[in-house]
């Protein structure tokens, strides 16, 4: 597992790499915790992750405090803790994308120098009908392969009400912040 994170006024952003070299689907949980300067607890969240595939590797992205973030921050953090667990219950795999393009956005309302616009198909590879919806990650990585921004474990507005097995939308999200210029994104989706 790596992990990166920065911090700063009242919000703490962070990134997580969960690699699985196992041969069976990794079900875990994260737990993030970030502390001020006196290693007081200043906020936390925690999240389901999905199911890590074989042989494979995903990354999070998320930012506790940030416009739009469910968790706020009671102080200013200067560290994020961050622990993956073992779970017997995950949201599901994650879903096939493909046509993935990403391209300058808007920064009007972005907090960071950047945006960047990331369209996708999204294809319901579970076998299963989807009727809850979907959540989303993306992280930006520079030419060199520095992490420069990301959203973190959002849901869309973009998926249908139903989606049958093998079905595909077209996801569309905007004003992904970055704080220098991006080359690539990975990004994942799956089941609410």
């Amino acid at each position: 597992m790596d992990k990166s994170a920065s911090t700063g006024d009242q919000e703490a952003r962070y990134v997580i790499k969960v690699s699985n070299s196992g041969s069976s689907p990794a079900k875990l949980d994260l737990e993030a915790k970030a502390v001020d300067a006196t290693g007081a607890d200043v906020g936390h969240e925690g999240q389901a992750l999905p199911d890590i595939p074989a042989h494979s590797q995903a990354f999070f992205y998320s930012c506790m405090g940030c416009a739009g973030s469910f968790e706020s921050l009671t102080g200013t953090p200067v560290k994020v803790s961050i622990a993956v667990t073992q779970d017997s219950v995950s949201p599901g795999p994650m879903l096939r994308t493909s046509e993935v393009t990403l391209k300058p956005g808007d920064t009007q309302y972005s907090d960071l120098p950047r945006a960047y616009d990331l369209t996708a198909k999204v294809t319901n590879s579970t076998g299963e009908t989807l009727t809850g919806g979907v959540q989303q990650d993306g992280v930006l990585f520079s030419q060199d392969g520095q992490v420069v921004g990301g959203f973190g474990m959002d849901s869309s507005d973009d998926v249908p009400d139903t989606l049958g097995p093998g079905e595909s939308y077209r996801e569309n999200v905007t004003t992904i912040e970055a704080v220098q210029t991006a080359a690539r994104v990975e990004y994942v989706v799956w089941p609410a």
